[in-house]
């Protein structure tokens, strides 16, 4: 059959042409081979007593026979017809969006579901009332939720959901609780990325729960059956809470002895396809072969009357034609069957990991190139799409609850695989059209999820804490162990463990941001076809408005949760700068370097320039701008069209493309910069605990011996304080290996030497400044915040090459804009006041504010004095007191 697109690198237009000729024509006409070639591909069917020897002419008949004689072995019709009794409900299932409570955001396949109210409930579209059922659902989050079972006479509100009411029941791994009316404790603590399966027996009525494959136990016993009682599954979320769910339509990730999924397991599709995969896959070394002509290949094989102990390779000469044509038959009964999500992670996505080398990961993988390229071929456009669409979502399903090992194995397996479809060119065009962020979250391809506790300690069977306080100067430590010296190595250690772990992390990191580099490529667009950066473009900018925090958004929660935000800032910062150095490279003398690139301020008034959706400018309203300023804009753009400057004008698209991107970095920051300061409040929260540690220790040291109780109960605070800190502490370890690096550091330092850069260069426009977005303001404000005092001291701000010329620069940017007349919300006015009077709190940065030109801090004290409406005057005041604290001491030292 003739395929619609074709890969690049092959010539399969003249190939798949031919055969569709070829399939056509007499079967005398077609190329006779001898019957070894059948018996090398087909072994089975070969030496079947009812089997004819195979031809080109009845290979199609003798395939169905041989597909049908292996489903009635396998007993397939007896077993689904067990599996149908005992439920209730459509063939597919899913969750039910009309009966449910509350708003929610639902998934594309609405197996995948976001709460954005107080406490709202859903159920799935089936129900069970007699035998063993189960399903499994996979947490995108760890907060509280109601997991389990209800009847359809369940009421539910914002406030009651699963376990609140009679006839419901539930597990809630957050609080350690199970609910039926009354609560009782239960279970593990619960983290993102588990897996927690929801087990009903209807025949004795019990229920029960496992994480991550571990049982624990029965949640209750006495759950009321018989006739007129169906169970549904169901769930109730709290605000912000995520969740995806496994009701069969997929293989469960941790079956249970006796029990089934709610969806039908397709048997008799499993074994067709997994008979003719093999055939397919003794197909492969030909199809991989550089010596594939239009002549002859070899065939290499075994035969099948030897031993093991004395095979020998047999060659056979088969034209190109043929093992093509023999191909088209075997893709021919695979291609429905890979439309099925079921038959494509548990068959082909077993396939392709076998011939996916994860031990290096970067290299090129011919065999899964040669796989996509033939299926493009074979395959119809909808059956290949299809097929993609289901391998993408399986794929991104294993990464993200797959368990987490020591060397980050099945992360490691699932992203290479990943690698390689987005190198394919075909492959890569499709998902970015229509699957990575239509169909599934994509950026979670490039979150890293974190250990659970019991991995984390093995990671780091030593811990290590530092406090220190806000003055950098009081420093005080706590380990596992006991003296200095063993306090010393502790830290030694500790730190050897992080750099460990912060070296296999980043094996990984390696790999997301080449996935990444692999959606910015220019070079892949085919006649009117759009190239990779430019869709990836398009569907970032709608990633962007979805998950934008601009005003009282920010109080809703959002589409994709915030560590993945935060990665995905990372991921494709990294890949940004690796491709526009590449780019510089061919440009060196009309585009900055890396160290000195920004956004030019014409792209936020062109008619060309970003179409941004509601974001307020620092002049106000656009189409206030718009009207204000036109004749300043026709101005600007004639003054500055004679220009030579490439990096300022020019009709490059890859160059606009990579701008636009950068721009879409710096919004990206703006929902990210939640989760880098979340960590910080996490290290204070350690910092805390260690404090009362301290103090704890203190007084058992100062209690009397004759106080035995008061000693007693301040033993039992100190050990759980310490077992808390210890905790802690490896938490810490993974935010200081993973969230807090040094690398991480150094890329939102660049970001914020990058609007820095913006700012000042668009300040020097005049009235053209007011079109810059308010967020480029509050991502400078903020990312300096962050480096200087959130991943500061666990990543010494001074340790960054450049800090004093940042700090310079930083210093200089509030000092003249706090004030400033083209600047038009009071609240950004304030927010750069109050950065100020922070940079005052310091004394290394007074004495860069010091530094400053007279005049300019001459009229900084003067905009200070100055009445301003709604300004707060306790940070003005704060600002004054600092400068005073500083140079009148000096005056009186002069005099």
């Amino acid at each position: 059959m003739m395929a619609a697109y074709a890969p690049k690198d092959g010539d399969v237009d003249q190939v798949a042409g031919f055969l569709t000729t070829q399939t056509k024509t007499q079967g005398d006409k077609l190329p006779k081979e001898g019957t070894d070639v059948f018996q090398q591909i087909f072994p089975e069917i070969c030496s079947s007593r009812d089997c004819k020897a195979i031809t080109f002419d009845n290979i199609n008949e003798e395939l169905e026979k041989h597909l049908a004689d292996a489903v009635k072995a396998a007993r397939c019709d007896e077993v689904a017809h067990r599996e149908v009794q005992g439920m209730l409900g459509p063939a597919d299932v899913h969750f039910d969006t009309v009966k449910h409570v509350g708003t929610w955001l639902v998934d594309a396949d609405k197996l995948g579901v976001t709460s954005h109210s107080n406490f709202s409930t859903v159920r799935a579209n089936k129900c069970v009332y007699k035998g063993k059922w189960v399903y499994e659902v996979m947490l995108g989050s760890k907060g509280v939720m109601q997991l389990g079972w209800c009847t359809n006479k369940c009421q539910f509100t914002q406030e009651e959901g699963v376990g609140d009411t009679s006839n419901s029941y539930a597990y809630d791994g957050n609080r350690l609780r199970k609910w039926n009316v009354k609560t009782y404790k239960y279970g593990q603590t619960w983290l993102t990325g588990d897996v927690i399966t929801c087990a009903m027996d209807c025949d004795i009525g019990t229920v029960s729960y496992s994480r991550n494959g571990i049982f624990l136990g029965e949640a209750f016993d006495n759950v009321q059956t018989g006739p007129g009682m169906a169970y549904f599954p169901a769930m109730s979320l709290s605000l912000g809470e995520n969740i995806r769910v496994n009701f069969g339509s997929t293989p469960l990730r941790y079956p249970m002895e006796g029990y089934l999924s709610l969806q039908r397991v397709p048997l008799a599709d499993l074994v067709r396809a997994d008979l003719m995969l093999t055939y397919f896959e003794r197909l492969l070394p030909e199809l991989t072969s550089k010596s594939l002509d239009e002549e002859s290949v070899i065939l290499l094989s075994t035969d099948p009357g030897l031993g093991s102990d004395s095979e020998q390779l047999k060659k056979r000469n088969i034209s190109k034609t043929s093992l093509m044509l023999i191909t088209s038959h075997v893709l021919e009964k695979l291609a429905p069957l890979f439309m099925n999500g079921y038959i494509v992670e548990s068959c082909l996505l077993r396939l392709l990991l076998r011939y996916c080398d994860f031990t290096e990961p970067l290299a090129e993988k011919p065999v899964i190139t040669e796989i996509l390229n033939t299926l493009w071929i074979f395959l119809e456009d909808f059956e290949i799409e299809c097929c993609l669409k289901n391998l993408a979502i399986s794929l991104l399903t294993m990464y993200r609850f797959s368990p987490v090992s020591l060397d980050f194995h099945h992360q490691r397996k699932y992203l290479t695989l990943t690698l390689c479809l987005v190198r394919h060119d075909s492959s890569r065009h499709y998902l970015l059209k229509s699957v990575l962020f239509d169909k599934i979250k994509f950026p979670i391809f490039l979150h890293i999820k974190p250990p659970d506790d019991e991995m984390l300690a093995q990671m780091f069977p030593t811990v290590w804490w530092q406090y220190i306080e806000k003055n950098d100067e009081t420093r005080q430590c706590y380990s596992t162990k006991k003296t200095d010296l063993e306090n010393v190595e502790a830290k030694q250690i500790y730190f050897e463990d992080c750099y460990k772990l912060q070296d296999r992390v980043r094996e990984l990191e390696t790999i997301q941001v080449d996935i990444v580099k692999c959606l910015l490529k220019t070079s892949d667009g085919q006649d009117s076809q759009q190239t990779s950066c430019s869709m990836f473009l398009l569907k970032l900018r709608d990633f962007l408005k979805e998950n934008m925090l601009t005003g009282h958004s920010s109080l809703q929660p959002l589409q994709c949760p915030l560590p993945v935000i935060l990665c995905f800032l990372h991921r494709l910062l990294t890949a940004w700068r690796q491709e526009w150095s590449l780019y510089q490279q061919l440009h060196p003398d009309t585009l900055p370097n890396i160290q000195h690139v920004f956004v030019p301020c014409h792209y936020f008034y062109d008619e060309d320039g970003f179409k941004y959706w509601d974001l307020q400018r620092l002049g106000g309203l656009v189409s206030h701008l718009n009207k204000t300023y036109k004749k300043d804009v026709l101005s600007d753009q004639q003054a500055t069209s004679g220009e030579s400057n490439k990096f300022i004008h020019s009709s490059d698209d890859k160059l606009k493309c990579l701008i636009e991107i950068l721009d879409s970095i710096v919004l990206l920051y703006n929902s990210a910069k939640l989760q880098v300061k979340k960590m910080s409040v996490m290290r204070d929260s350690g910092d805390e605990v260690m404090i009362a540690l301290k103090e704890t220790v203190d007084k058992l040291d100062r209690c009397p011996e004759e106080l035995p109780d008061v000693r007693l109960e301040l033993e039992k605070a100190r050990k759980v304080l310490e077992n808390k800190l210890i905790d802690q502490g490896r938490q810490l370890a993974w935010v200081r290996a993973v969230i807090y690096s040094q690398d991480k550091r150094d890329d939102i330092a660049w970001l914020n030497q990058v609007v820095l850069r913006t700012i000042s260069t668009s300040s020097q426009r005049a009235s053209l400044f007011g079109f810059v977005p308010e967020l480029y303001m509050e991502v400078c404000l903020h990312a300096f915040q962050a480096i200087t005092q959130y991943f500061h001291p666990t990543t010494d701000f001074e340790s960054f090459q450049g800090h004093e010329e940042l700090t310079e620069k930083f210093a200089l940017l509030v000092v003249s804009h706090f004030a400033d007349a083209r600047i038009v919300n009071s609240d950004l006015k304030d927010s750069i006041v109050q950065s100020l009077a922070n940079f005052c709190c310091f004394t290394k940065f007074m004495k860069v504010l010091e530094g400053i030109q007279d005049d300019i801090k001459e009229n900084m004290v003067k905009s200070l004095l100055e009445p301003y409406e709604h300004r707060s005057w306790a940070q003005t005041n704060i600002i004054l007191l600092k400068i005073w604290k500083v140079r009148v001491p000096r005056e009186c030292s002069r005099n």
